[in-house]
């Protein structure tokens, strides 16, 4: 489910910077613009764009460990670093601690989208390679990370986004064939007198609620992640769809 994450994740600010870009910019301009466009929102990229601090930044190595604080998932070098200013006196008052509560529910969403990145370079790795480095967390050697952290290529992207597209067809077929046992588990069948009667508490399969609800929004996602696709392969004429073996 990785794959899944990144993907419906990065798919609306994929498409938003899409829009943005010259549409005569080839592959490269455009997967290099792109792999940006996570940071483009932190106020530390902000500020140290076109520096050295910048090109310091782009090296660090991608948040790995995450933590539930609370009814959202925050990376722990920031839960670390408010706990750390709370036991140093940063931090006085429960006014000042919901104040920092909540400015780190706004940077959730750019800070996933930044992991959601560094999901789909480790998922475009060979098998040894994916093995160093998680030899490499498994010991907490992640100074030099960001240097060697992937990123997916131009083809690899397209590659991700079809898995993507397939994976929403199995969740909404694998949803039907889930709650489908409550027409058709033997068990449950026994607790009516006759079909009549189970389609009068049940109703039909078809009109399930649930079902159609997981129904439109695969194929929602499936549509987005379809125009995401082709607006990347119109954008670089000479880009041929990856499995023509063109990129």
């Amino acid at each position: 489910m990785l794959l899944w994450f990144s993907v419906t994740t990065l798919l609306p600010v994929l498409l938003t910077e899409l829009d943005k870009m010259d549409k005569l910019a080839g592959s490269d301009e455009i997967l290099s613009g792109l792999l940006r466009c996570p940071e483009r929102e932190n106020k530390e990229f902000e500020k140290a764009e076109n520096s050295q601090q910048y090109k310091a930044l782009l090296r660090e190595p991608p948040e790995i460990e995450w933590d539930n604080m609370g009814g959202f998932l925050v990376s722990h070098s920031k839960l670390e670093d408010l706990i750390d200013r709370i036991e140093t006196g940063g931090i006085r008052s429960w006014d000042e601690l919901h104040r920092e509560y909540h400015r780190l529910s706004l940077e959730y969403e750019e800070d996933a989208q930044a992991f959601a990145w560094a999901v789909l370079g480790y998922l475009s790795l060979d098998p040894e390679k994916a093995s160093a480095i998680n030899v490499a967390i498994a010991k907490g050697d992640t100074s030099n990370l960001g240097e060697q952290w992937p990123k997916p290529s131009f083809s690899e992207l397209i590659s991700s986004l079809e898995a993507a597209k397939e994976l929403s067809c199995a969740i909404a077929q694998r949803v039907y064939a889930t709650r489908a046992k409550d027409w058709t588990n033997p068990f449950r069948k026994t607790t009516f007198r006759n079909e009549n009667e189970q389609l009068a508490v049940h109703g039909r399969i078809e009109d399930n609620s649930a079902i159609k609800d997981v129904s439109r929004e695969m194929e929602s996602i499936g549509v987005e992640i379809d125009r995401l696709i082709s607006r990347l392969l119109k954008s670089d004429p000479k880009a041929s769809h990856p499995q023509d073996g063109a990129l």
